[in-house]
């Protein structure tokens, strides 16, 4: 059986190694290959860590491969059948197979091949719907033993294809058939989506309530929790998979939600009456191929599990504690309401080729705010607020803050209370520039920036180095002013060769509708060289720095 591991993970692993650690890789398989997509760091004498490691995943990744410096914790189970230690400043493979050991090779691929790996032979399904669980408390828990027996019998509409698979559905087809059929039921040989909405229907099972599926357990005991469970999961089907398997999984895949909402509480003693019902969400983190599933309680805050992301979760996927990557506003939304603002619109654009050129770029996600928006005619006066409402999305979006994007009125407001302006500046159409910014971030959002002084336009080229820098270890957008204009810079490409630096800006004058195409092909959002600056104006560019927080 061939091994492919994701570059990223591989690079984790190393680094986990080296400081003599160890731990679990997580994956999907097929009876050709097994492809490691993600890793985490834990104690393998830990004999519940897999049961908890399997909740954070999507339906399909399953814990595959566990990791040590040595052979001698090889893990002799065939539903964690490779071992990964390191030898010679590499990585081996060693797996456990029809009761044996053996040395096997493993692959190192892109983390881009691996993602193709995945579009290639499987499906990402979103799966939603209601379900109400009765559910007793024995023990002081919540008895999730018979919660496996819930929507046996249920059927599942495919959103974008208006398919329904059931017990009924045609068993020969495998599910790249089933729902690549076209409105004259002829099989096409490729689909466009990558990822499929699913809904649960209601389950045949439960005749007493015709709106909702409902599952029963009556064991004695001393309470019976009802709970209404919004059914919201990431499932992976194999492509080949034939539509029995593909049922199946997604019958898991919402058995296995119900029964992670159950342990979600039980995790929340001894008070689980007054938590609320859980709530999952879905992280992508930069070296994952794939989402994880994190569970918190319906009532706690942030900051109120500020001691669980630190102390488990930054732990266990070894990420850095000077920035959120969990926090709720981090998380992926499948359905997004219909949002006007168009988002990262520099991706797909083609870098410049520079001798030994290389882009950094902003990290995250960002809104393009821009002239004319929200219903204000700021058109030749408004730039530089526009930009930072660009920034300011950039914090709400990586979870810094909740605050909502300032108006043009209330950024003149937080700059009366600051003392930086008079009363009568809040309404005009007065020009705000760098130093402006900078008071509003750290007046509204506690962030601090550098300030950074150029004398003329023609030596923006000559810091280059440090915007690559700013990038590299902030990467927020950083807003420029000079003479009556005011742009945002969302990245640099640098030689290091030759000192050529050109700018990936976006223009804030853009006037025009929420069309990406017309916003790239027309350069509002683009790579600018040196020329764009005027040569003798000069320019200051607010730099916001990251806060050490997660």
């Amino acid at each position: 059986m061939e091994i492919k591991v994701a570059n990223g993970v591989n690079k984790k692993i190393l680094e986990t190694l080296g400081e003599d650690g160890c731990g679990l890789a997580v994956g999907l398989k097929s009876e050709k290959w097994i492809i490691l997509t993600g890793y985490l760091r834990c104690d393998l004498s830990d004999l519940n860590i897999r049961k908890k490691i399997t909740r954070w995943m999507p339906e399909g990744v399953d814990v595959l491969a566990s990791y040590s410096a040595t052979k001698k914790e090889c893990i002799q189970d065939t539903t964690c059948p490779v071992h990964i230690s390191i030898e010679n400043n590499d990585l081996s493979a060693t797996m456990w197979q029809d009761g044996r050991i053996f040395d096997t090779t493993m692959c190192v691929i892109s983390d881009d091949e691996a993602k193709s790996l995945l579009d290639e032979n499987t499906c990402l399904l979103h799966v939603t719907g209601n379900v109400k669980v009765n559910i007793p408390q024995i023990n002081g828990e919540l008895d999730t033993s018979n919660v496996g027996e819930v929507l046996k019998s249920s059927a599942f509409l495919i959103k974008e294809k208006n398919l329904i698979l059931s017990e009924s559905s045609n068993a020969i087809l495998t599910w790249m058939e089933f729902v690549s059929k076209n409105k004259n039921n002829k099989i096409q040989t490729k689909s466009s989506s990558k990822l499929l909405h699913v809904e649960i229907m209601k389950s045949t099972l439960n005749k007493g309530d015709c709106f909702v599926p409902i599952v029963s357990v009556r064991p004695v005991a001393t309470k019976v929790y009802h709970l209404p469970i919004k059914v919201d999961a990431l499932c992976y089907i194999r492509k080949d998979d034939t539509l029995d398997r593909a049922l199946e999984s997604l019958q898991n895949t919402v058995q296995r939600q119900l029964w992670n909402a159950c342990s979600a509480m039980n995790d929340q003693q001894p008070d689980n009456s007054k938590c609320g019902i859980p709530k999952p969400y879905y992280y992508q983190m930069q070296h994952y191929c794939h989402p994880v599933e994190i569970w918190y309680p319906g009532n706690k805050s942030d900051n109120e599990l500020t001691d669980f992301r630190k102390d488990v979760l930054h732990k266990t996927f070894s990420l850095p504690h000077d920035r959120p990557i969990f926090r709720k506003a981090n998380s992926i939304q499948f359905n997004p309401t219909n949002e006007v603002i168009l988002k990262n619109t520099h991706e797909g654009l083609t870098p410049p080729k520079l001798t030994n050129g290389k882009v950094y770029t902003v990290h995250g996600t960002y809104s393009y705010h821009h002239y004319m928006q929200d219903r204000i005619d700021d058109n030749g006066w408004g730039c530089a607020y526009r930009s930072l409402q660009t920034i300011v999305s950039w914090f709400k979006q990586q979870g810094y803050t909740d605050q909502p994007i300032p108006s043009h009125r209330e950024i003149q407001q937080t700059l009366v209370d600051v003392g930086d302006k008079t009363k009568d500046f809040v309404g005009t159409r007065k020009w705000i520039g760098s130093i402006e910014v900078n008071n509003v971030l750290n007046q509204l959002l506690g962030v601090t920036s550098k300030i950074m002084f150029v004398s003329q336009g023609a030596e923006l080229v000559s810091r280059g180095r440090e915007l690559a820098m700013h990038f590299q270890n902030q990467g927020t957008p950083i807003m420029i002013g000079g003479g009556v204009l005011a742009h945002t810079i969302l990245g640099v490409c640098f030689s290091e060769t030759t000192g050529q630096t050109h700018f990936l800006i976006l223009d804030p004058h853009y006037t025009g509708g929420e069309d990406i195409q017309v916003i790239q092909s027309k350069g509002w959002c683009g790579w600018k060289g040196p020329n764009f600056w005027n040569p003798t104006a000069y320019y200051n560019l607010c730099l916001p720095q990251r806060p050490a927080l997660f």
